[in-house]
């Protein structure tokens, strides 16, 4: 640390601090030599900034994201988010209701993909599919009941599905949430 600000480096560095009233706070520090013409050490500048708000609001958030990254993966439901390219992120009860092995093989898929040629009725999957989220992209969402089918068997299930679009990162997007109505 010394040879570092003794070669002309800045140091920078956070600590916890006592205040006069035994609370404690955060700091952020740096220390940097200043040199005089001659490239001399002639003194250092300390600056410190108390940075205890800033560490709790991102403890807040750590425990905030932990808290929705919990619930998204403990739920029995399929949850999915695809755009107009396609899947795109999953929770794990995704990967074992339609029989995938990775997020990836599951990312790789269309909705026609997990769906039989036909739904009841005859209609077309990858039609109505196209249809179904339309409708939930204009409206803003969509509730359906949909015959699907597995990726590793082909076994097909009865399932309720939800879709609801929302904006993430500035573009509309769809929340499908799958719900096996099988039993």
């Amino acid at each position: 640390l010394w040879r570092t600000i003794m070669s002309g480096g800045s140091w920078q560095s956070e600590l916890v601090n006592r205040r006069k009233d035994g609370s404690l706070y955060q700091v952020s520090m740096t220390i940097t030599p200043l040199k005089d013409d001659n490239g001399e050490i002639t003194h250092f500048v300390s600056v410190q900034k108390d940075i205890s708000e800033r560490k709790q609001m991102e403890e807040t958030l750590k425990k905030s994201e932990t808290k929705l990254r919990t619930l998204y993966e403990s739920t029995s439901n399929a949850v999915m988010l695809l755009d107009q390219n396609g899947f795109f992120d999953c929770n794990l009860a995704t990967l074992r209701m339609f029989g995938c092995k990775s997020r990836e093989e599951f990312y790789s898929m269309t909705p026609a993909d997990l769906s039989p040629k036909t739904q009841p009725g005859g209609v077309d999957s990858a039609t109505l599919a196209g249809h179904k989220i339309s409708t939930a992209m204009s409206r803003g969402s969509n509730r359906l009941e949909w015959v699907h089918k597995r990726a590793d068997n082909g076994r097909t299930f009865d399932a309720q599905v939800q879709l609801d679009a929302m904006e993430l990162d500035g573009k509309t997007v769809l929340q499908a949430t799958v719900h096996d109505i099988t039993a």
